[in-house]
């Protein structure tokens, strides 16, 4: 969805109203869905970033940015699933 919504409340608007019933059927809190929209959508601004003519300002080739960034996502995306497991187990959120 980064790719074709640049605007991260555009994109909560487009899915959370998908995502947020799906997370009520499947025994989610509503704060544990928008942790993990929260988290994915920052790690996949870095790697397709909204304003993706900054970097060519910069004169950074995108595949080097990519190539850049890549190690950290891997390990960001890692650290998110376990911040995303721990909420749900804990039951995050009073809803």
């Amino acid at each position: 969805m980064t790719f074709f919504i640049g605007s991260a409340s555009g994109r909560a608007a487009a899915t959370l109203p998908i995502f947020i019933p799906l997370g009520d059927i499947l025994g989610i809190t509503r704060q544990t869905v928008v942790l993990a929209f929260i988290l994915g959508g920052g790690i996949t601004n870095m790697l397709w970033p909204n304003m993706i003519y900054v970097i060519s300002f910069a004169d950074i080739p995108y595949d080097r940015w990519f190539k850049h960034i890549l190690k950290l996502a891997i390990y960001l995306t890692v650290v998110a699933c376990i911040a995303v497991a721990i909420a749900y187990f804990i039951g995050y959120g009073p809803f």
